[in-house]
């Protein structure tokens, strides 16, 4: 179960960063797509960015998924 939230964790970070560059390619003029980028990044940031991806950070991501019993 833990190695399933990881890789959903994965798939959604990509989802951010892909949303984000469609936002930015069908309105680069429109200064409220940047305010949505840079807010979402910023959230994104805040939540500890690629957690998931880095090697440092995986096995305490899973711990932490097996101390809340997953």
């Amino acid at each position: 179960m833990r190695y399933l939230i990881q890789i959903v964790s994965m798939l959604i970070e990509v989802v951010i960063v892909v949303a984000a560059a469609f936002i930015i390619y069908e309105n680069p003029r429109e200064p409220f797509s940047w305010v949505l980028v840079i807010l979402g990044y910023m959230t994104w940031e805040s939540q500890g960015g690629f957690m998931a991806w880095n090697p440092a950070n995986i096995r305490k991501f899973l711990a932490n998924a097996k101390t809340l019993g997953l």
